[in-house]
């Protein structure tokens, strides 16, 4: 996936909210969305980190860049991580 990020007053769900699903795991920090009918990701509401801390005063939402219409993947920079070896 390709995530792009955004404050939350420049983020608009276009769908109606109950076609949307919420997966949380672990301390139940982050909510990421996924469609309820595919279950492909969506976006995810995500706090910052200060010290180490979740600071929900400040959200941040994470879009699945390639679900956006006309976006161009081949046009933006992108770091690629290895999710075994390169953490």
């Amino acid at each position: 996936m390709l995530w792009a990020y955004y404050q939350p007053s420049a983020f608009k769900l276009l769908t109606a909210p109950e076609c949307s699903a919420i997966y949380q795991f672990g301390r139940f920090v982050v909510r990421h969305h996924h469609c309820a009918i595919c279950g492909c990701a969506t976006y995810s509401e995500n706090p910052a980190w200060t010290d180490g801390q979740a600071d929900f005063a400040k959200i941040t939402i994470g879009v699945n860049a390639r679900l956006i219409e006309d976006f161009d993947v081949e046009s933006v920079p992108t770091n690629s991580v290895n999710g075994r070896d390169d953490w």
